[in-house]
């Protein structure tokens, strides 16, 4: 529900890999942007978000800022930063992405494709996600984001 506020915004903390597979899609507004209600910091690794924040502080004043993760873990840290800087208006989603998708396990809610796991399974999502990432080096749909070691 926060999301649907049309004051509200998403900061989705996971690495950008990550956020390659799935990630939140909330109807807009007639008069919002994709990339203004739901920002990708594109990090590599968390270390990353300082910097991004710093940049982008801006995009957060006077915002209902929600944030997400993949079990809830990164966001702890990531809004806790944020308040830090003088942002208080913070919110986490619970459980991260993949609580998210056990309540929305038919349909998937707002969420798209899949969300990564740190398991055997690579990925889980909803009952009726499509992949929506491709293999980077011969462009079939894939779902499997797996670092390297």
């Amino acid at each position: 529900e926060a999301l649907l506020n049309p004051n509200s915004i998403l900061i989705d903390v996971r690495n950008y890999n990550e956020t390659a597979i799935g990630y939140f899609h909330p109807p807009l507004l007639d008069n919002q942007k994709f990339d203004e209600k739901i920002l990708n910091p594109k990090m590599r690794k968390s270390t990353d978000f300082p910097k991004w924040v710093e940049k982008n502080k801006s995009k957060l004043k006077d915002k209902q800022v929600l944030m997400c993760c993949t079990a809830g873990v990164r966001c702890e840290r990531a809004s806790a930063y944020i308040r830090n800087q003088g942002i208080d208006n913070v919110y986490q989603l619970e459980g991260g992405i993949h609580r998210y998708l056990d309540e929305y396990n038919e349909d998937g809610g707002h969420w798209i494709g899949k969300n990564y796991t740190f398991d055997k399974r690579f990925s889980h999502g909803a009952k009726s996600a499509e992949i929506i990432s491709k293999c980077i080096i011969c462009s079939i749909p894939w779902e499997r984001y797996q670092a390297q070691k």
